[in-house]
């Protein structure tokens, strides 16, 4: 027997098909339906949520907060439970902790919801928005607060840190690249690596900017898109000028937009060689390969550090833990699968696992000959000693934690 396609039950209304749509994954299409939906009840709640839901998946969180609010001012009832926890992991996108808070006080401990409010405290905790337990306690003894709270609080822990990362003064030798970016996704261990690197002499790595760069790659892939538009040149062309648009130029304001970005971590003293790392390549795994390209475009001499991790040991940690396991696991696949494609035939792209960096392999040591660099097993060693992360799973990390709180008391 044929299963049946989602959304496409004629008997169902179009609020059932949008939701049946958006549970099979097909979010543009439920958000279409939940649209149409609304023309004709724009007062229905179960209509408001699903937009709301829709546009927080398509990673349009704004419109989606007003949804959310709209659906909490005007029907209370239906923003109750599950959807208050979903407008709260909206307002955390958004940065916006405290509103996150009043709205995850109000949700019963007892409400049945797979451990999305704790997930949600721990992500607010992990930000620096708070100390992840307000009602209710976080699990293994608040290790969710996150490491840079540790660090700026401990005078002596931080000033032993920026003697390890500070360049030494000696000759070194030219880095092999003059930028770096790291390919992961969560629960990697990609801040340790991202400390493990600035140990090197001459190097600045920075951290994670939310997939910002996505947004630059986005508008010149559109730019050259509409520049291949033909009959635009009179009023009469709904896409009146588009063929006039130069994609060289939007590519030149991209990479000034990148520089920028980097200008206040160069500084007066600028480093042989910029980097960053980024977690939000799972957002768009199918576009991966073509996005990376984008990259090599904007930065000089750059080199491409992909960090992978088992992905049954990355499904069992953190916030993996509470989504659908076949789903991310087909998105960790589809990421490395794509990096896979975009690395092959290319020299300057280098691959090393969690277990690795953990374990110190000779692989890791590799990494720093890849990159053209001296690897200091001492300051490596220290780096690796200071907490990284946030929430940690494993009883040694969880151990640096509490010895980092009580220096921190002392």
């Amino acid at each position: 027997m044929e299963r049946p396609i989602p959304g496409n039950d004629p008997k169902a209304t179009p609020a059932a098909q949008a939701r049946e749509l958006l549970k099979a994954g097909d979010v543009q299409a439920a958000h279409r339906l939940f649209l149409a939906a609304s023309l004709h009840k724009a007062g229905d709640p179960e209509i408001v949520a699903g937009l709301a839901l829709c546009l927080d998946r398509l990673g349009r969180h704004v419109e989606a907060a007003r949804q959310w609010a709209h659906l909490a001012r005007h029907m209370p009832e239906a923003h109750a439970g599950e959807n208050a926890l979903h407008h709260a992991a909206c307002l955390i996108e958004l940065g916006e902790f405290d509103g996150a808070k009043t709205l995850l006080r109000a949700v019963r401990n007892d409400h049945i919801d797979n451990g999305l409010k704790l997930t949600l405290l721990r992500r607010i905790a992990a930000a620096g928005g708070g100390d992840g337990t307000m009602s209710q306690p976080a699990k293994g003894g608040g290790y969710a607060a996150r490491a840079g709270g540790i660090m700026s609080s401990n005078p002596a822990l931080r000033a032993g840190y920026a003697e390890l990362i500070a360049d030494r003064p000696v000759a070194r030798p030219a880095l092999a690249f003059r930028s770096v970016v790291m390919v992961t996704y969560g629960r990697t261990g990609s801040t340790l690596l991202q400390g493990v690197l600035n140990t090197i002499d001459g190097m600045r790595f920075l951290g994670e900017n939310e997939g910002a760069f996505f947004h630059l790659f986005s508008y010149v892939r559109t730019i050259e898109r509409l520049s291949r538009r033909t009959n635009t040149d009179l009023p009469n062309s709904p896409f009146f000028g588009a063929g006039a648009l130069d994609p060289a130029t939007a590519k030149q304001a991209a990479r000034a937009a990148v520089d920028a970005y980097f200008a206040p971590a160069r500084g007066e003293n600028a480093p042989d060689c910029i980097g960053f790392k980024d977690v939000r390549y799972i957002d768009h795994p199918d576009q991966l390969a073509e996005y990376l390209g984008f990259l090599e475009e904007m930065f000089d001499t750059p080199a491409f550090v992909f960090l992978w991790r088992d992905h049954a040991e990355v499904l069992r940690s953190g916030w993996w833990k509470q989504t659908d396991r076949v789903k991310a696991a087909a998105t960790l696949e589809a990421v490395e699968r794509q990096a896979g494609e975009f690395a092959r035939d290319r020299s300057n792209c280098f691959a090393l696992t969690y277990a690795d960096l953990v374990a110190r392999t000779e692989r890791l040591r590799n990494l720093f000959g890849f990159l053209g660099a001296e690897f200091a097993p001492d300051r490596v060693d220290a780096v690796m000693s200071i907490p990284h992360s946030y929430d940690p799973e494993r009883p040694e990390i969880r151990q640096m934690f509490e010895n980092a709180r009580r220096d921190r008391r002392a």
